[in-house]
């Protein structure tokens, strides 16, 4: 028994070595939080109020019949909601990309991904700061513009009621242990 304890710090002990030599660089682990960021090509900065209207190269998988006709009909909600608009403060951005970059204020950058979503087509509304509302395939112009009001708070009684969007933020694990 002796022996076999013996054996293994014996073998624990150079294979420490080995792994110790001095033509063995050490492993650095770096911080990534001054690192420059760097936006994926053609991926729209987001930095004020917008409606991101998206279509990604997957939704060429649709058959084409569907696909011709889904395209048309997102064409015109786009054309309708960039007229609901036009009077706000609110862009229109149209991608292909499936990458958005959200910019704050203070310059920090956020990543939001849109591919995998259940329809590679949809909206996403985005004010900086905030989280961010997802609509998804072709939604009755209604109801978009509906979501819009809620999300943006473009109703006429917005001012009595407090915005349904929550702050994007770090919490942090001890304000969540200390929120049970």
């Amino acid at each position: 028994m002796r022996r076999a304890i013996g054996s293994l710090l014996i073998g624990g002990s150079l294979l420490l070595l080995t792994r110790c030599r001095a033509d063995t660089p050490a492993v650095r682990h770096t911080d990534s939080r001054g690192a420059r960021f760097r936006a994926p090509a053609g991926a729209p900065v987001i930095t004020q109020a917008s409606v991101v209207a998206f279509w990604l190269s997957s939704a060429d998988t649709i058959p084409e019949a569907a696909r011709l006709a889904a395209q048309d009909a997102f064409r015109r909600s786009n054309a309708e909601i960039a007229d609901y608009l036009s009077d706000t403060d609110i862009q229109l951005v149209a991608t292909v990309n499936d990458t958005l970059v959200i910019q704050l204020a203070g310059g920090l950058r956020r990543v939001v991904q849109l591919s995998g979503l259940d329809f590679p087509y949809g909206y996403v509304l985005v004010e900086p700061g905030y989280a961010e509302e997802f609509h998804t395939g072709l939604t009755e112009d209604q109801d978009l513009r509906d979501a819009l009001d809620d999300y943006f708070g473009l109703d006429s009684d917005a001012d009595s009621r407090p915005p349904k969007h929550r702050i994007a933020q770090h919490v942090g694990l001890r304000a969540l242990l200390a929120a049970r």
